[in-house]
């Protein structure tokens, strides 16, 4: 988790088909130090960067305070819902409520970028109707 810091939110919130981990679950290879099996993890485990992390390297990168771990919210791009879609894993539902996700969330739908809050097996999506 080479600029993750701490985070290790997506150990618990995402799937991972390989390992048979569904979502909404810590994973059993999750320990103290991080992950347990580090170098053997599988490709899905790999390849996956949050939003917050692919955003690190940008000209407008998200603020720290917006890490995973910090907000309690991990933004992931979701195509295929609609065009320009993020889908954000929330910890707890007051977690999306709260700043700076707040902020950010009304920002992106005044933009024309959708939000589905996911909170446990809930599914909401959020949108601006365009005139």
């Amino acid at each position: 988790m080479s600029n993750c810091g701490a985070c290790r939110v997506c150990c618990t919130v995402m799937g991972v088909e390989e390992l048979r981990k569904p979502h909404g679950e810590a994973c059993v290879h999750l320990c103290g130090k991080g992950c347990s099996i580090y170098q053997f993890r599988p490709a899905s485990c790999r390849e996956f960067e949050c939003l917050w992390l692919q955003m690190q390297g940008r000209e407008n990168p998200l603020p720290k305070a917006m890490r995973p771990d910090r907000c309690g919210v991990m933004f992931v791009p979701a195509p295929g819902i609609f065009d320009d879609t993020v889908a954000a894993h929330c910890t707890t539902k007051e977690a999306f409520d709260a700043e700076p996700v707040k902020t950010h969330v009304t920002r992106w739908l005044r933009n024309g970028i959708n939000v589905v809050r996911i909170v446990g097996e809930d599914r909401t999506l959020m949108r601006m109707d365009r005139q």
